[in-house]
């Protein structure tokens, strides 16, 4: 079990009895989690395990601490001593030398006006967990801005793909701009995905309302696709639990190639350039997105493709 994760666990039960609403719904979210549930429950058991209090009632060599350290909770000298218990250190911390264990920081402790701005990098995934409780995956090479208040929750998808876990919260609808369209939600989880070209929105639970040239509202397993402000598809689709994107593999059933080639863009640092007339090539399959450079091999000979590696780009052209 990683250190930090068994410090964070710590930290928590640490303010277990003090924490803000908002603090408790990050803690419930937190606990979403195996591993961190896992070293949750093992703290609380080690608090009142016989090896702690034996721990506790050892001395140890004085320490030296910054002048300006603060009296420690009782509950903080156990939990540092049970994390000692857990890597077999050699010696027993004296309860009057303990360096208290920093608090846990929160975007709603600091400010009450919350703001982030949350990247992607080419070729990496990232989630982060935000102040109402919420959670956003991001797709390679996305940004995302988020804003929330006591009265709003607002978010800008300026360029990517986000899967948005929203916490229910029927005081505040969570208010996402994609560009060309808005969507608005209380609580559910959706996939939205923005490109020079369309935006898509598929939905995995709850409702979603979505608002182009007209509104309309999705539930679970519908999704739309909206070019230039306009609707111009609305499906059904089987979805699994999560997109298949953050499993690092994209599957695509009649799919234009340039939708396939955008994706997989968010992965390579060279750029990809589709040549005509391949451009309204439709193309099938499943390919690997932490392999980009494969994947286009593997596009390129199903479909009778030349493929042209270059040092600066990629290029996908009709066999001559």
């Amino acid at each position: 079990m990683k250190p930090e994760i068994l410090e964070q666990a710590a930290q928590w039960l640490d303010q277990e009895t003090e924490l803000t609403t908002t603090q408790q719904t990050e803690l419930k979210a937190w606990l979403q989690t195996p591993e961190h549930a896992a070293a949750y429950d093992k703290m609380q058991k080690l608090l009142n395990s016989e090896a702690l209090a034996e721990a506790l009632r050892q001395p140890s060599s004085p320490r030296v601490i910054p002048i300006n350290s603060k009296p420690k909770s009782k509950i903080t000298l156990a939990i540092a001593a049970s994390v000692a218990l857990i890597f077999g250190l050699s010696y027993m911390i004296f309860l009057n030398n303990l360096v208290p264990i920093k608090p846990i920081q929160t975007a709603a402790l600091s400010t009450p006006n919350y703001h982030v701005e949350i990247t992607a990098p080419i070729a990496k995934r990232t989630s982060s967990l935000l102040e109402d409780g919420s959670h956003v995956h991001l797709n390679a090479n996305s940004v995302l801005s988020v804003s929330q208040t006591k009265e709003q929750r607002f978010a800008a998808l300026t360029q990517g793909q986000v899967f948005f876990d929203i916490a229910p919260d029927k005081n505040r609808p969570f208010v996402i701009d994609a560009g060309d369209s808005e969507i608005t939600v209380l609580g559910t989880s959706f996939d939205v995905e923005r490109t020079p070209n369309y935006t898509s929105i598929s939905v995995y639970e709850g409702v979603v309302k979505v608002k182009a040239d007209k509104e309309i509202t999705l539930t679970k397993s519908q999704g739309i696709r909206v070019e230039s402000g306009q609707i111009i598809s609305y499906t059904d689709k089987n979805h699994q639990m999560l997109p298949l994107w953050r499993t690092g593999w994209l599957e695509v059933t009649d799919a234009a190639i340039t939708d396939v080639a955008t994706q997989l863009q968010a992965y390579l640092e060279k750029e990809i350039i589709l040549e005509e007339p391949i451009t309204s090539l439709r193309i099938n399959g499943r390919f690997a997105l932490d392999r980009p450079e494969e994947s286009l091999m593997l596009i390129s000979k199903t479909n009778q493709l030349e493929l042209h590696n270059e040092a600066q780009r990629i290029v996908l052209r009709s066999k001559k």
